[in-house]
């Protein structure tokens, strides 16, 4: 289980870094563009919110599993912080169960709306860039997150079991 997440971290840790080192410059570059034209020659783009905003949802996905393995993910720490050891490590098999089941359905429904956006050729409203390989991308990055959250459910309710050591 250690050797799988391992992987897991690395490959979290490659898309985050891919996400944060291209689509985060590329968001202030269109950003700040689009407000100099705006407000200095009052010809803004009509795409670039948009275009940030495919960006955005790109990026809060690629990112998603890097902050759960760093433990940076919102959780209620003013509650958790004063649990026990052993009820934290019940309360995180709980949330492990919880983003399982949630970011599992998550992404069995975006693959499933693939083949519709596909055959309907959806796109954007702005920029025609179409949108299933948007779809795609979230669908992995949640299956991504869903195996790290099995592995933290196993490990946490290993530990829990043992009496949170």
């Amino acid at each position: 289980m250690e050797k799988v997440a391992k992987f897991l971290e690395s490959v979290s840790g490659l898309i985050h870094r891919i996400g944060v080192l291209t689509l985060l410059p590329l968001m202030v570059a269109l950003i700040t563009v689009d407000v100099v034209l705006r407000y200095l020659f009052r010809v803004p783009f009509a795409w670039t919110q948009e275009v940030n905003g495919f960006m955005l949802l790109s990026l809060v996905f690629l990112c998603t599993s890097y902050t759960w393995n760093r433990k940076s993910h919102i959780r209620m720490d003013i509650l958790y912080n004063h649990m026990s050891a052993p009820v934290q490590k019940v309360m995180d098999v709980l949330s492990s169960a919880a983003g399982i089941v949630f970011f599992g359905a998550m992404g069995i429904q975006a693959i499933l709306d693939i083949p519709s956006m596909i055959s309907t050729n959806e796109t954007g409203d702005e920029i025609r860039i179409i949108l299933w390989p948007f779809r795609a991308l979230m669908a992995a990055c949640c299956f991504l997150l869903v195996s790290q959250l099995v592995v933290s459910f196993f490990t946490s309710a290993g530990q829990a079991e043992k009496g949170g050591h």
